[in-house]
């Protein structure tokens, strides 16, 4: 009896020896996971004599690791894309099957392909025959789509004003249900878009968004859409025709070191105001993208506020807005 006793005891004890242990060991990764306090403070007053300061609030402290992906989807012309579409260009066909409450299928069936000048031009009809909206696609990634039911001058004119100066905000707005649905049926949940501006527009809202992967915008690749009474009428922007392959996964530069590549971008002093993890994307010669994690900085320069934006694996300065 006692022998039992003795033995549940060592038990219970090697129980809380081994949850020490794993709460130690816990710990002790969480701590590699992190930028240690005295390194920033050593940084930061490294980082004052090259005329960098910031407050150590706005440092992200984690060390991160990001994928790297390669998209890819060629210029076809409208016989291809007859024939071929659903191989090169899937996700077409699914936002088409989306937007036009259609099975796949029937998008596929439904379709008709037309050379343009910039690229291919898209005629979706209904089951009776009719045509129920048109599209678009230029380039690798250009998308634009209109419902037989829109016919705003105001809006196509606001969203050529959107496209080109992308709001800077990280106001978190939400997006209309259809919006949301599109993106779920036609990328499951790597895909995603996030909204930067709402506006109300003739009868109904207009969403300037950017794309995101993982849950960071991809900063080059805008889209709006304008939704009224419950339905998108029109789509304008950028969109994935094939989901992009991960290639890898790195770690990123950490949220001190990125600050060193400051001296790529100005040499006058610089106040960081914030920073946060984008994606950027570049074109190769043979015409795959590659989509790649950057660090995006605020910075106050002379009374003057800048985004500079650096690969995130590199250090390399990219590009840089007001």
């Amino acid at each position: 009896m006692n022998q039992h006793k003795t033995n549940v005891a060592l038990i219970f004890i090697l129980i809380l020896v081994n949850v020490f242990l794993a709460f130690n060991l816990l710990d002790a990764y969480k701590e590699t996971q992190i930028l240690p306090d005295s390194l920033i403070s050593e940084a930061k007053e490294n980082l004052v004599s090259h005329g960098i300061t910031f407050d150590e609030s706005i440092i992200d402290k984690k060390y991160n690791t990001k994928t790297v992906y390669k998209y890819s989807s060629g210029i076809t012309f409208a016989e291809e894309m007859k024939e071929n579409a659903k191989y090169t260009h899937p996700h077409l066909l699914s936002a088409i099957a989306y937007l036009s409450s259609q099975s796949e299928k029937d998008a596929e069936n439904n379709i008709k392909y037309f050379d343009v000048p910039d690229g291919t031009s898209v005629s979706i009809t209904g089951k009776d025959g009719n045509l129920t909206a048109s599209a678009i696609i230029t380039g690798n990634t250009g998308f634009e789509y209109t419902d037989v039911s829109f016919s705003s001058l105001v809006v196509v004119t606001e969203i050529k004003n959107s496209l080109s100066n992308i709001p800077e905000s990280n106001e978190k707005i939400r997006l209309h249900k259809e919006i949301s649905g599109f993106f779920k049926d036609v990328y499951g949940t790597r895909i995603n878009a996030r909204c930067v501006s709402l506006s109300e527009l003739d009868g109904g809202r207009l969403y300037t968004c950017l794309v995101t992967v993982d849950g960071d915008d991809i900063n080059d690749m805008p889209i709006c859409f304008y939704v009224k009474n419950g339905k998108i009428q029109h789509i304008n922007g950028n969109i994935f025709f094939v989901t992009p392959k991960a290639e890898y996964s790195a770690k990123l530069i950490d949220g001190i070191n990125i600050l060193y590549s400051i001296s790529e971008f100005t040499d006058k002093p610089c106040e960081v105001l914030a920073q946060k993890h984008e994606y950027s994307t570049v074109k190769l010669e043979n015409g795959e993208i590659y989509i790649f994690p950057v660090w995006r900085l605020k910075c106050d320069i002379d009374g003057q506020t800048f985004t500079p934006v650096f690969n995130a694996l590199t250090g390399e300065y990219v590009f840089s807005t007001k």
